[in-house]
């Protein structure tokens, strides 16, 4: 996680979704303290299906209120980003993908948090069991929603959340659109 001109680090709090660390950076004629929010890594993943898009209906704290999102999560130890990607959309909705594309690999916070993100898309996806999500008690439910909707909602605000944000702009970026979404065969 860290890079080589770091000169210490010293852990503050850690446990199974966090790490918080005091980190000095040598810099060469100056050191700077940094306090570095550790998240780990996170996937995301962009299903389409006839022109629509997958998203899950989650509670979020920090607006009291529950947001549509892609399906995505932590990886975990020793799990490939494509791995955790198709694992958090069979959790979340008991939806089983395949052929996954990558779309972006991103970095939310450069300065003082470290949670690098892989977003995938595929048009690949079978419904597999749809009874353990819900006893998950992970998400309130998922929908499927029309891909041109899914962009006004951006637009409106109606979509809050930044990974579903960097998904389907940088999907619309690559020339994305409902009409030549994936059908399994690969770019938009």
């Amino acid at each position: 996680m860290l890079p080589k001109h770091i000169s210490r680090h010293k852990a503050i709090f850690e446990n199974q979704y966090l790490g918080l660390y005091h980190v000095r950076a040598d810099l060469g004629n100056i050191s700077r303290d940094y306090y570095v929010a550790s998240y780990g890594s996170r996937v995301g993943i962009l299903v389409f299906r006839h022109g629509r898009v997958l998203l899950t209906r989650q509670y979020r704290l920090l607006i009291d209120d529950y947001s549509l999102e892609i399906p995505g999560g932590k990886m975990e130890e020793g799990e490939l980003p494509e791995e955790a990607a198709v694992r958090e959309c069979l959790e979340e909705t008991g939806i089983l993908c395949s052929g996954l594309q990558h779309l972006v690999t991103y970095h939310p916070g450069l300065d003082n948090m470290y949670n690098p993100t892989h977003v995938f898309f595929t048009g690949n996806s079978e419904d597999v069991d749809e009874s353990k999500y819900l006893e998950s008690g992970e998400v309130a439910g998922y929908q499927w929603v029309d891909f041109e909707k899914c962009v006004d909602m951006l637009a409106s605000g109606a979509i809050k959340d930044i990974l579903t944000t960097m998904a389907i702009y940088t999907y619309l970026h690559r020339g994305g659109t409902a009409a030549n979404g994936p059908s399994g065969s690969g770019q938009p």
